[in-house]
C-alpha cells in the first residue's frame, strides 16, 4: 500500500504481510485510502472502490485487491461490449460471465504478463470460479446488479489457469 502525504509530496509505501492484511479493518484501509493524494492516479483508483471495500463482509474471502481487479475487469468487459454493440441500437450495461472472464484473463496478461497467475495466486484466485464467487459477493451486498439468468455457474470451468496465463 502506498500513500502520498497531499501537502509535502511524500511517499510513504505500506507493506503488509497475509497475517497483518487479514486483521486489518475494512474501516482502517478505507480510512487510509481516503487521506491519500487525489494527485495521483493509484489513489484515485483505489478511492473509486472503496464503496466496495466497506461493503464488503469482514473479514472477506479474498484480498482487497481482488475485489478491485474484478470492478476493473468489469469496467474492461463493458467497454469491449460497448465498442462490438457501436452499431447496434441496444447498449445496456450488462456483461456475462464469459465476456467479464475474457476481460479478466486480458487485464491481468496486461498488467502482469508472464507473473499474472503467481500473482493471481497470491490474491487466493486459482480458478474462474473465484472470479464468479467474488462477483456474487458483490451483488450480494448490493454493489452489482445482476439479471434473472445470471448465476454463479456462470463462471464454472470458464478456462484453466495454466493455459490461460502461460509463465514461460
Amino acid at each position: 500500500m502506498t500513500q502520498v502525504d497531499a501537502t509535502s509530496g511524500q511517499v510513504t509505501k505500506m507493506d503488509l504481510c497475509e497475517v497483518c492484511s487479514q486483521s486489518a479493518s475494512i474501516s482502517s484501509i478505507v480510512n487510509l485510502m481516503s487521506d491519500w493524494s487525489s494527485h495521483s492516479p493509484e489513489a484515485q483508483l483505489t478511492a473509486s472502490h472503496a464503496r466496495l471495500f466497506s461493503a464488503l463482509v469482514t473479514p472477506p474471502r479474498f484480498p482487497l485487491e481482488a475485489y478491485s481487479l474484478v470492478c476493473d475487469s468489469i469496467e474492461l468487459a463493458m467497454q469491449n461490449a460497448i465498442r462490438l454493440r457501436l452499431d447496434q441500437k441496444d447498449q445496456k450495461q450488462h456483461v456475462t460471465g464469459s465476456q467479464l472472464l475474457l476481460a479478466f484473463r486480458e487485464l491481468m496478461i496486461r498488467r502482469c504478463g508472464k507473473q499474472a497467475r503467481a500473482h493471481l495466486a497470491e490474491l487466493r484466485i486459482h480458478r474462474t470460479e473465484d472470479i464468479g464467487e467474488i462477483v456474487f459477493e458483490m451483488v450480494g451486498v448490493g454493489l452489482l446488479g445482476k439479471m434473472d439468468e445470471d448465476k454463479p455457474e456462470d463462471f464454472a470451468n470458464g478456462y484453466d489457469f495454466s493455459k490461460a496465463f502461460p509463465e514461460d
